[in-house]
């Protein structure tokens, strides 16, 4: 089931990005976030513009979508929104993603967008495929430009213009 997050689902949203960061390449964040960190984050994700879907399995949050602000505050940006997604380390692999990014797409245009931009690292090959299968296209690419320990990789942007 995937749902309207909840000020209660805070919890469960930060144990899964906190695995992210853990697992490396999944984000550009490299050290763990605190509850008070994503209620900023939250604060930032207004439900009646910027929304949080969370999907669950038996009562249990296993992953979320989000769509934010793409460059805050610049009008001409109004009508897109980055999409970001995550999944518990045990439910990756296994089509909650698509359902998310499907959900995301389908969803988007009640918000007032009419474009969805990814932001991503050229090591996070399963969300690349995942966003190709939706119909993403490269948009961006800067080259070497984030740094993990000792290896560099890229930032790319993958892009969608909604069809209505």
């Amino acid at each position: 089931m995937i749902r309207k997050a909840e000020f209660k689902d805070l919890i469960n949203i930060l144990e899964i990005y906190n695995q992210a960061i853990e697992k490396r390449f999944q984000t550009a964040h490299q050290k763990p976030k605190s509850l008070d960190e994503m209620g900023i984050w939250w604060k930032e994700h207004n439900a009646s513009r910027w929304p949080v879907f969370v999907i669950e399995l038996a009562d249990r949050v296993v992953g979320y979508v989000s769509l934010s602000a793409y460059r805050s505050g610049r009008e001409a940006f109004a009508k897109t929104a980055e999409v970001s997604y995550y999944l518990h380390a045990d439910f990756q692999n296994g089509g909650l993603g698509g359902d998310l990014m499907q959900y995301a797409i389908r969803n988007a245009p009640e918000f007032g967008f009419k474009y969805l931009i990814a932001i991503l690292l050229s090591e996070n090959t399963p969300s690349i495929r995942l966003l190709v299968k939706y119909g993403f296209k490269e948009w961006g690419r800067m080259p070497g430009i984030a740094h993990f320990e000792n290896m560099s990789c890229d930032h790319l942007y993958y892009g969608l213009a909604l069809k209505f």
